[in-house]
C-alpha cells in the first residue's frame, strides 16, 4: 500500500518523500512511472528524520524520508537497471514486497540472494566474472569463503580453473586437511 508521497528535492538517484506510516530502514519502495509497460522505479529506504512544519497559528511534526534508487526491474533479463527519471512531487510512494512479473535467471547466473524484502534476484553473471577480475570483500564471518567456494564450483562445470589458499584458512574452516 501507499506509504507516503514524493516531495520536492528528489533527484534521478535519490527519492525524498513525506511518510504517512511507520517504515523500516532498508525496506524497498516503489514509485510508478508514467510509461505504460515499464515497471515501477525501486528505491531502498536509507534515512528518515522528524521535522517541525510551521503554519500560521501552529506547527506539527512531519517525518521526511529518503531512499536511494536501486533501479527498475526488467523481467526479460532479470536485471535491475537505473532509470533516469525524477518522480513528480505528490506521486504516491508504495511499499514494494514482490515482483509483479515472473522472471527467469539466465543459464550463466549464480543466485546469491534477493533484494531485501522482495523476491527480486541478486545474481552473479559467471560469464562476466570470467571476463575480468572479482574481489569479494566483507567482514569476518559474512560468507566470503562460502561465496568463493560456491562460485568456483559453479564455474568449474564449464571451464578449468584453480583456487589458491595460501594461509590454509579455507581448508581449516571447511574441515579439510
Amino acid at each position: 500500500g501507499t506509504v507516503g508521497s514524493v516531495e520536492r528535492g528528489s533527484t534521478h538517484e535519490r527519492l525524498t518523500f513525506t511518510t504517512s506510516r511507520a517504515l523500516e530502514i532498508g525496506m524497498t519502495l516503489a514509485v510508478a512511472t508514467p510509461d505504460e509497460g515499464l515497471g515501477p522505479v525501486l528505491y531502498q529506504l536509507s534515512e528518515a528524520e522528524v521535522r517541525e512544519s510551521s503554519t500560521r497559528g501552529g506547527s506539527h511534526l512531519v517525518v521526511t524520508a529518503t531512499g536511494d534508487q536501486i533501479g527498475r526491474f526488467d523481467a526479460d533479463t532479470s536485471r535491475l537497471t537505473l532509470h533516469r527519471w525524477v518522480p513528480p512531487p505528490g506521486s504516491p510512494v508504495t511499499h514494494y514486497t514482490e515482483s509483479q512479473e515472473t522472471y527467469r535467471l539466465p543459464s550463466n547466473a549464480m543466485l546469491i540472494g534477493h533484494v531485501l524484502g522482495t523476491d527480486l534476484p541478486v545474481f552473479l553473471d559467471t560469464e562476466e566474472v570470467c571476463a575480468g577480475h572479482i574481489a569479494i570483500l566483507g567482514m569476518t564471518k559474512m560468507g566470503k569463503t562460502t561465496l568463493a567456494d560456491s562460485l568456483a564450483r559453479k564455474m568449474a562445470t564449464k571451464r578449468r580453473g584453480a583456487t589458491g589458499d595460501p594461509t590454509g584458512e579455507n581448508q581449516k574452516s571447511r574441515g579439510r586437511t
